[in-house]
C-alpha cells in the first residue's frame, strides 16, 4: 500500500486518509438525519442519482465520542458500494509513506501520509458492518 495515493481530510480533529481509487467526490453536507440511527450515522445524502449513507468517522472508528460537524462530505464506493464520510475540510491527495502502519483492531490502522500521521479505515468493513445494520463504534475491549 506505500505508494498508493490517498485524499486527506480533517473530521473531528483528525486526519483520515482514503485510497484515492475509491473516491467519488466531494460535495457540500446536505445530510438528511435518519431517526434513531446509530450514533455513528449522521444520515442520508442524495448525490448525482445516488443515495449515500453519511457516517461519522470518528465515532464510527472509536476515535471519539462527539459527532463530527460536517461542512463537506466525502463520497467513496467500495467494490460497488456507496458510501459518505462526514468531514470538515480536505487536506489534499498524496501518497502514502513508506512505513509500516499499525493496525489498531478496531476497523483502521494509523499510517503516514506525507510526513504526517493520518487513520486509514478500513473500508471493506465498515461497509459489511452497515450493509448488517451495524455501523455503531467499536466498544473497547474491558479489563
Amino acid at each position: 500500500m506505500a505508494g498508493e495515493a490517498h485524499l486527506v481530510f480533517q473530521a473531528g480533529g483528525r486526519r483520515i486518509a482514503v485510497p484515492l481509487s475509491d473516491l467519488v467526490g466531494i460535495a457540500e453536507a446536505r445530510i438528511t438525519p435518519l431517526p434513531l440511527a446509530g450514533e455513528a450515522h449522521l444520515g442520508l445524502m442524495p448525490h448525482q442519482g445516488t443515495v449515500y449513507p453519511v457516517l461519522d468517522p470518528v465515532v464510527l472508528l472509536g476515535l471519539g465520542h462527539q459527532r463530527t460537524d460536517p461542512a463537506l462530505v466525502v463520497l467513496l464506493e467500495v467494490e460497488g458500494r456507496s458510501v459518505g464520510l462526514a468531514c470538515q475540510r480536505v487536506e489534499g491527495a498524496a501518497p502514502l509513506d513508506d512505513r509500516p502502519g499499525f493496525a489498531s483492531g478496531q476497523g483502521h490502522e494509523e499510517v503516514v501520509v506525507a510526513g504526517w500521521p493520518a487513520v486509514r479505515p478500513d473500508l471493506h468493513a465498515i461497509l459489511g458492518k452497515v450493509a448488517e445494520g451495524g455501523g455503531d463504534p467499536p466498544t473497547p475491549a474491558g479489563p
